[in-house]
């Protein structure tokens, strides 16, 4: 009877993963020019963001939490103004750090654009994986928060969130920049690169 039993745990742990990947799904918002993957469907909500200069715009936030992992992408659209993108996402980069000590912070590429990509370990034992991109007149951010106590329990799903992210169309197709099939990692992202 014991071997039945192992068995049946045996067989039920090789079986949890497979069935926690196969509830991801893709998302994709071709009015904001974003997909990304979650385990779980994302709330959507509008807000604003203010730059330290005092320029507001509209922003679209989709955010779902499932287990001790949040998720959110905020895409603010920047249509009409007259910003800088790198200056936009250095700003944006600046703000999330201060909400933690940074682990790393890294260029990075998805869909042959330039944005930033970092780690922050917070002070109330959260960790945050974000992605910053600025691309046509769109910010857009993108976190991974595993949350106390076990926050580490959660980095793979935060690691996965974040490279699933993909830059498309009004049509919902894929904006592809580099030159097509080199990527270098899972689909949506091309690995960071170091400085």
């Amino acid at each position: 009877m014991r071997i039945n039993y192992l068995f049946l745990l045996v067989t039920g742990i090789a079986i949890a993963p497979v069935h926690a990947e196969s509830s991801w799904q893709e998302y994709s918002y071709p009015d904001s020019g974003v997909a990304f993957q979650l385990p779980v469907a994302p709330k959507v909500s509008n807000d604003k963001l203010i730059l330290q200069s005092g320029i507001s715009v509209p922003t679209t936030v989709y955010s779902a939490r499932q287990d001790n992992v949040a998720y959110s992408v905020i895409v603010a659209n920047f249509a009409g103004t007259s910003v800088e993108p790198r200056a936009v996402i250095n700003e944006t980069e600046k703000t999330i750090s201060a909400t933690g000590t940074v682990a790393f912070s890294v260029d990075a590429r998805v869909d042959g654009e330039i944005g930033r990509q970092l780690s922050i370990n917070a002070a109330d034992g959260s960790r945050a994986k974000v992605a910053i991109f600025f691309t046509g007149d769109r910010l857009y951010e993108l976190i991974g928060r595993t949350l106390p106590p076990d926050a580490a329990a959660g980095s793979g799903e935060t690691i996965r969130f974040q490279e699933s992210l993909r830059f498309i169309s009004q049509s919902g197709a894929e904006l592809r920049k580099g030159r097509p099939g080199v990527r270098g990692g899972p689909p949506g992202n091309a690995g960071p690169r170091r400085r």
